[in-house]
């Protein structure tokens, strides 16, 4: 009963249902349509060299150097962190960086699950997280 009433008191603290408290972890987060792209040694918005692992996403949603766990993706479920924006990729989107345009291509549009791992600061943060950060001039 005690437990019961802990459970209710966190659901009303954090806005979430009682069944919501109650799943696994693993079947959290949000659904989020994705598409994908071939870095190509390209220059994100963060300022690294775009490459496999990363994503890019509408920064008002992910901000960059946020941590996601993608499911439910049909292959290519891992960890991946925001590192890039792009024009095409606003709200519930996400674009990840695959190794060729082939591969890219194939995966086309996706529904995935997205779980926020560690929400990120932004620009600089997503540097440091890469591992591409510059000394400060």
């Amino acid at each position: 009963m005690r437990n019961t009433a802990i459970l209710a008191m966190w659901c009303i603290l954090f806005g979430t249902t009682l069944a919501e408290a109650r799943a696994p972890r693993k079947a959290r987060g949000r659904m989020m349509q994705a598409t994908a792209f071939a870095g190509k040694g390209e220059t994100t918005a963060s300022g690294t060299v775009a490459h496999e692992g990363i994503v890019a996403a509408d920064p008002a949603v992910l901000p960059m150097g946020t941590r996601i766990r993608v499911t439910e993706s049909g292959g290519y479920d891992g960890i991946y962190l925001v590192t890039d924006t792009g024009a095409k990729v606003d709200g519930a989107h996400i674009d990840l960086c695959l190794p060729t345009h082939s591969e890219a291509r194939k995966f086309g549009k996706r529904r995935v699950r997205v779980q926020v791992l560690k929400v990120g600061e932004g620009k600089e943060s997503a540097r440091e997280k890469d591992g591409a950060a510059q000394p400060r001039r």
